[in-house]
């Protein structure tokens, strides 16, 4: 997490950042190891105060609003946390970011 928006890197894909595309056959892929606006995604329905583990969220991409996933997050603690050593320097910091993992219905893909 990083302000207001969300990436969500994934262990199987090397530590690459889940994104959105415009085109293509895969419109949902994780490709890229930069937090770059189409990594980026906000929501509102994340829960107040740090005690949270799990919540149901859904998530606004921020190059493609329309776009929405209804996704469960599980919050990793720090320690369980894996660290990627081959991310490119233009992302931030790795205590800057919180890593998430992805679970749950994706059926709210492309719907608002």
């Amino acid at each position: 997490k990083q302000g207001r928006f969300i990436g969500f890197r994934s262990n199987a894909a090397g530590g690459k950042l889940l994104q959105v595309r415009k085109r293509g056959a895969s419109k949902l892929c994780f490709f890229n190891f930069n937090f770059g606006i189409n990594e980026q995604w906000e929501t509102d329905d994340e829960p107040s105060g740090v005690g949270w583990s799990t919540a149901t969220m859904r998530l606004r991409n921020r190059r493609l609003p329309s776009f929405v996933l209804t996704v469960e997050v599980m919050r990793i603690p720090s320690s369980l946390q894996p660290q990627y050593n081959h991310i490119a320097e233009s992302s931030p910091p790795s205590g800057e970011l919180n890593y998430h993992r992805i679970g749950g219905d994706m059926g709210g893909i492309g719907g608002a």
